[in-house]
């Protein structure tokens, strides 16, 4: 993400909500890359433990542990007024 701003993670959260609710996993997955690159301002702890496993646990197949991840990283999003 060239020239993106460190803050474009703000819009990522809703999309990769949609994404989820949609059943979108794939979609989901690469708001999640996107919101954790490393020109994107840090997230919380908790929530990039939840969105790096489900990631994780997408790479290696598992789509319902990254499903229950995501689901996880979303409560957690909520939590801290993100969505």
């Amino acid at each position: 993400m060239p020239n993106a701003s460190p803050f474009l993670w703000i819009a990522l959260w809703p999309l990769m909500e949609l994404a989820v609710l949609r059943g979108d996993l794939p979609d989901a997955i690469v708001h999640a890359r996107a919101m954790l690159d490393e020109k994107q301002a840090l997230q919380p702890e908790a929530l990039t433990w939840e969105l790096d496993v489900a990631m994780r646990a997408w790479d290696s197949g598992n789509a319902t542990l990254a499903r229950r991840h995501m689901d996880a990283a979303l409560a957690v999003a909520r939590q801290f007024g993100y969505l």
